[in-house]
């Protein structure tokens, strides 16, 4: 080769060096005409490293993003699968479809499992490993819990992670995970400190070993809300999850599977519904076409990243209101237990919703709420409501509810049985009865008082434990035994006997049949009344009788009280107008509510106690308590009553050897007569938390006689 030739070689060679050497200008190029933002060119899997800024568009969605490296923008007809009504946050792992256009314009931004589970044991991109991207996940059983509730030091799986009041915890309600609890962490470094951004439930298999064995490499685990499914059927190859296409199994094969529903999902075949979040536990399997396929193992309920609105991500947690001042909120998993609440901060955006009552220290609250970014973690609520007790009682407790069944799921007949598997609801609570679920003294349908008793589970579901059927299952039966309750309040209008009388705003009738147990009564006697109820709601007097404690207020402008059975209530929250016993009251959000013997949550079906005030000629009630409904408790005891003059509206009162709580619930034979000494009674109680019987109600009964034959 001659030195010309030579010369000309190392002068191309330098110009190639210096154009690989020049700096990218990923967006100073003008795109060519068949480059067409509508061309798909290229995908992008990774970490989402760079958002638009939150108020930069109307769904903090539109302009420039970047994911592993690479920058491309966002236009309003990219397609967002699996993020809700949001978008994925920094930090998140994705896959991207890339016009070929300079610069690239998004087609679709989906959630992806290879970065985001990437972190396990035995798995790249563990801290310190080739590919750490500062991202991570890890399972493992806890050892050692934080020393202040949530916050604080945990070791699980053998590996140290610090909890803030920015981590968010899934599936615990109010109450921290315990030790043995398994648990799936995603975390990030800061320093040498594994930061949790993040600690969920999950089941115990999943950490039979410690720190969890890794994942076989075509086996993946996945959470988004399902985009399409099949029809009729939980089976087939149509889900799309999260912009992913699955298979659901029916009959599985030497190698593969057949996926198993969790039994939250109950025997609904149309659950999870389209919208709904689950956790996808599968195989990515390739066949010899390079077609993939991604049949599932198993799917259960999940807590997706959540509905974001434009300004950020949005989570929710419950717990009981502790303290309030100006300004902010302290929630925690104890009851008046400040050291272990959280601040939020309120501001005048923050919609306060006294739902279940009103929004003061000690009442149960669910929170919607945004982390700020940075490392203090502040919280700011969006929206504060009021919950039933239950919502902030530990997951693993079993706490009980009296009301009606109103809806159930199909039946599942076999020989012997019938069984509804699946979602009831009692009232407006959705319980799920799976097969483990004891169900005692049926038959249940629609209508029919139950007692239940559930758990809450990690995704929040409630689960029944037992089932138990209260009452006659007789229509005709269950309306007389609804239409009796008792009130107290003072004469406001005398009448004739028969005639209308008026007593704490409410019109009773009172007939030849209705027992006067007090003499000379007149105009502004307190007095306890003991009535029935038509269908059309009138009252008609049973008993009135004098009662000098019945009129005794907690409150100062309460006008009257009255028990009876919950005909009706609004079917979102308890603020609007509800039927008691027959007649009508308006709840407001000043309106508080109590339980009493841990029965529960009022709901359609369910006893209560009402005290209420008169405004503009209307009933609004000012408390709302809930009772055992009479003749419906666990103990009934049967024998002599010992009583020096009968039952007194309360007190106690013995029955053979066993002593009996009276309170001004118990309905005492329905107060046509009185219960007299050394009569033969059967008294239906509960047991209250000092171990002693609390009456709910007393009839006396004829004993039966059955004659001796000689033989």
């Amino acid at each position: 080769m001659d030195v010309r030739a030579l010369a000309r070689r190392m002068l191309l060679l330098v110009a190639f060096l210096a154009l690989a050497a020049a700096p990218t200008l990923n967006f100073a190029q003008t795109p060519t005409s068949n480059d067409s933002p509508g061309g798909e060119g290229k995908e992008v899997k990774g970490l989402v490293e760079a958002v638009p800024p939150v108020d930069s568009s109307a769904d903090g969605r539109v302009g420039e993003w970047k994911v592993n490296g690479t920058v491309f923008s966002v236009a309003s007809t990219t397609l967002f699968n699996g993020f809700g009504l949001g978008r994925p946050e920094v930090g998140r792992c994705v896959e991207v479809k890339l016009t070929i256009a300079t610069p690239p314009v998004a087609l679709s931004i989906s959630p992806d499992d290879s970065c985001t589970h990437s972190s396990l044991p035995g798995e790249p991109g563990q801290p310190g490993q080739p590919g750490d991207s500062g991202d991570h996940s890890w399972r493992g059983t806890v050892t050692t819990v934080a020393a202040n509730g949530f916050s604080g030091d945990w070791t699980i799986g053998g590996k140290v992670f610090n909890a803030s009041a920015a981590t968010f915890f899934v599936g615990f309600g109010a109450t921290p995970p315990v030790s043995g609890a398994c648990l799936e962490v995603d975390y990030n470094l800061a320093g040498t400190v594994n930061q949790a951004s993040k600690i969920q439930a999950e089941e115990a298999r999943d950490c039979s070993q410690t720190g969890r064995a890794p994942l076989p490499s075509d086996e993946h685990l996945y959470r988004a809300r399902v985009d399409q499914r099949p029809t009729g059927s939980r089976f087939g190859t149509s889900w799309v999850i999260g912009g992913k296409t699955f298979e659901a199994v029916m009959t599985g094969t030497a190698t593969i599977s057949a996926t198993t529903f969790s039994l939250l999902f109950g025997e609904d075949v149309a659950k999870p519904a389209v919208g709904d979040c689950v956790s996808v536990f599968y195989r990515e399997v390739t066949s010899a076409t390079q077609t993939t396929t991604r049949p599932i193992r198993e799917i259960s309920p999940a807590v997706c990243e959540g509905v974001q609105p434009p300004a950020g991500q949005r989570y929710e947690a419950y717990g009981w209101l502790n303290q309030v001042v100006t300004g902010t909120y302290s929630i925690g998993p104890v009851k008046s237990d400040l050291t272990t609440s959280i601040s939020y901060t309120v501001v005048p955006t923050t919609e306060l919703k006294a739902e279940y009552g009103p929004l003061t220290p000690t009442v149960c609250v669910q929170v919607e709420y945004r982390t700020a970014i940075g490392a203090n973690g502040a919280r700011t609520a969006l929206e504060i409501k009021s919950r039933p007790d239950f919502r902030c009682a530990a997951s693993e407790d079993a706490r009980e509810l009296y009301g009606e069944i109103t809806a159930l799921p199909a039946a599942t007949t076999t020989a012997t049985t019938t069984t509804y598997l699946g979602k009831w609801t009692i009232g407006n609570v959705e319980v799920v009865v799976t097969k483990a679920t004891k169900l005692e003294h049926g038959p249940f349908a629609v209508g029919r008082l139950v007692k239940i008793k559930f758990t809450r589970a990690s995704d929040g579901s409630l689960v029944a434990v037992k089932i138990e059927g209260k009452g006659s299952p007789s229509a005709s039966d269950r309306t007389r035994e609804r239409g009796r309750g008792k009130a107290y309040g003072k004469i406001e209008t005398l009448g004739a006997v028969p005639g209308a009388w008026t007593i704490a705003s409410q019109v009773y009738t009172v007939t030849t049949s209705t027992s006067l147990r007090s003499t000379n009564l007149v105009q502004g006697d307190c007095v306890e009344v003991y009535f029935t109820t038509d269908t059309a709601g009138q009252r008609t007097a049973v008993k009135i009788e004098r009662s000098s404690e019945g009129c005794t207020t907690r409150y100062t402008d309460e006008s009257g009280r009255a028990l009876g059975y919950v005909d009706s209530l609004p079917t979102t929250g308890y603020t609007g107008t509800w039927i008691i016993g027959g007649s009508t009251y308006t709840v407001t959000e000043l309106t508080k509510f109590e339980t009493i013997a841990s029965v529960g949550a009022p709901v359609k079906g369910s006893f209560v106690e009402v005290r209420y005030k008169i405004v503009n000629s209307a009933r609004i009630a000012v408390e709302i308590s809930s009772r055992v409904s009479p003749g419906q408790g666990d103990a009934s005891v049967v024998g002599k009553l010992s009583a020096a003059t009968g039952l007194a509206a309360t007190g106690t009162g013995t029955v053979g050897n066993t002593t009996f709580q009276i309170n001004d619930a118990t309905i005492i034979q329905d107060g046509a007569t009185n219960v007299a000494n050394g009569a033969t009674v059967r008294v239906n109680g509960y047991y209250d938390a000092q171990g002693k019987l609390v009456a709910t109600q007393v009839s006396a009964i004829t004993p039966v006689y059955v004659p001796l034959i000689a033989r």
